[in-house]
């Protein structure tokens, strides 16, 4: 507090040592094509990757980095009802003004959701992000992301100012450092999955369920659908699995295609036959 230099002028003013919060390290960013735009888009992603799970014979389903980043895209823009590529931008103090950028996840032991900050004016911006440590949980159909704590640069945030802070940010769903994902599951009971648990391995966020006979159920897909493409694909990926090896994403990719060119009943023809072992 005193005399400050302001662009070779002397003035009366205040000036604040922010290196403590300061991070200006690059902030993810989801491309375009990646992002989910739809309710439609985003229940036939979920849906999908059940599939994924129950195909690729490892009672789990696997989101890596790059999918749970277009989860939390959609999840937060639907929350706060923006269609920009910030949460909220607003003035705070004359020509200044503080942008809140789309939050996005870092799965390594933990997972962190960053939320970026800017504040400043033209061109000239202090940048700092918002860290909140989050755990998943399941509740019925609903996810429950909490939120355990924060810190802003070298600063730790107490949980308890967690709400206060992203209820600025536009974030009004969260309550008692929790937010709520309604139906978020409803996609996997679609596909006859029940969720049973959640754990971060590896760099992935793996959502656990009840194991099931993976051949039987490809066999009698096999002879539900007479598809020369797929009774090739299942008969390799039969072989894998008799062999103990490795069922890959490209595998469950290459399948999936398949299924997008058949007829809504043979769709349903498949999700019947994979209820009724999953109802067993």
């Amino acid at each position: 507090l005193g005399v400050v230099n302001d662009d070779d002028e002397y003035k009366l003013g205040v000036k604040l040592n922010l290196n403590k919060v300061k991070d200006d390290s690059a902030n993810y960013v989801l491309p375009e094509s990646e992002k989910i735009n739809t309710e439609e888009e985003f229940n036939n992603f979920l849906y999908n990757k059940a599939l994924s799970g129950i195909i690729s014979s490892n009672n789990a389903i696997r989101f890596n980095n790059l999918e749970m980043n277009k989860i939390i895209d959609y999840i937060f823009k639907q929350s706060s009802e923006v269609a920009a590529d910030y949460l909220m931008r607003t003035k705070i103090y004359q020509e200044y003004e503080a942008i809140i950028g789309n939050p996005y996840l870092e799965i390594s032991e933990d997972l962190v959701i960053n939320v970026p900050i800017e504040i400043g004016k033209d061109s000239k911006f202090f940048k700092t992000k918002f860290k909140l440590s989050v755990v998943l949980n399941v509740s019925g159909d609903d996810l429950i992301i909490e939120f355990k704590n924060g810190a802003i640069g070298q600063l730790t945030i107490d949980n308890n100012n967690i709400d206060e802070i992203l209820s600025v940010a536009g974030q009004e769903d969260i309550i008692e450092s929790r937010m709520l994902v309604e139906d978020f599951f409803t996609s996997f009971e679609e596909a006859g999955i029940e969720i049973t648990n959640i754990e971060v391995i590896n760099n992935k966020i793996l959502f656990y369920f009840e194991g099931i006979n993976v051949n039987n159920i490809l066999d009698d897909i096999q002879t539900s659908i007479n598809n020369p493409a797929l009774n090739d694909k299942v008969d390799e990926i039969i072989d894998k699995i008799d062999n103990s090896e490795e069922i890959t994403e490209e595998d469950v990719e290459e399948l999936l295609e398949i299924f997008e060119n058949f007829t809504e009943e043979e769709l349903q023809d498949i999700q019947d036959i994979i209820n009724n072992y999953l109802n067993q």
